[in-house]
């Protein structure tokens, strides 16, 4: 199952501005202000300076991490406007699995159908941007995989777990700052890979906790109440 993609999202060249410095150090920046006029994104400053005539200055407008609304759960969102080492992008970061069908204790392997899954929300939730954007140079940051394997017992399970952590091998490390009951962690904090091996079982109780909570502060989220059915399923549970 493929858990989580994170996108990168370049904007077309029309929307770009190209700076150059002396000593050809330049960068490539948008007008982020520009950007969310045609697109419709509530933008956050560092600071707001009011005078007292009247005058308010903004300064440092960024966009923050927003989360887009899908039928079962949200699709993370934040704008980027560019620096002398990163161009401008939209970066987007979802599970395909809960995006496609409300959670993620199965799912596709297929890269083209969870990555489209993902650029379809996008250009549903924020049509006016998608077309500003683009596309064909998306560029894949991050790709979670997960598989499961049937352990007959939970208290198995957890032996299973506990023996899990005196494994490594070569580079592959683990984690003791980032274990718990149920999970156990390797290579936390590497750029090129990192292994967790969890118990799903308490994992899926634990979320639905947080839905519910959730739901509880936000009755009118229909999303949650989407998810939240698909995940108390029994079937589902039991699987």
């Amino acid at each position: 199952m493929i858990d989580l993609i994170k996108f990168s999202i370049p904007f077309k060249e029309e929307h770009l501005i190209i700076t150059k410095s002396a000593d050809e150090q330049g960068g490539i920046y948008i007008d982020l202000e520009a950007v969310a006029k045609k697109s419709g994104l509530i933008l956050s400053a560092r600071s707001v300076e009011f005078d007292i005539d009247g005058d308010l200055t903004v300064k440092g407008l960024n966009h923050p991490f927003d989360s887009l609304p899908t039928h079962y759960s949200g699709l993370a969102m934040k704008i980027y406007c560019g620096t002398c080492n990163r161009h401008p992008c939209v970066e987007i970061k979802a599970s395909p699995a809960k995006l496609l069908q409300g959670h993620n204790v199965f799912g596709s392997t297929d890269l083209a159908l969870c990555g489209m899954e993902l650029l379809v929300n996008l250009a549903v939730s924020a049509s006016k941007l998608y077309e500003m954007l683009n596309i064909g140079a998306t560029v894949i940051d991050r790709i979670d995989v997960t598989y499961s394997a049937r352990i007959p017992t939970e208290k198995q399970a957890e032996q299973v777990i506990s023996a899990l952590r005196n494994v490594s091998n070569g580079q592959t490390k683990r984690t003791r700052a980032q274990e718990w009951e149920t999970t156990c962690m390797w290579n936390e904090g590497s750029r090129h890979r990192v292994l967790i091996a969890y118990l799903k079982h308490p994992e899926l109780m634990r979320q639905c906790q947080l839905i519910k909570s959730a739901i509880a502060r936000n009755p009118r989220n229909l999303s949650l109440r989407n998810q939240l059915q698909v995940m108390e399923d029994p079937k589902l549970q039991k699987f």
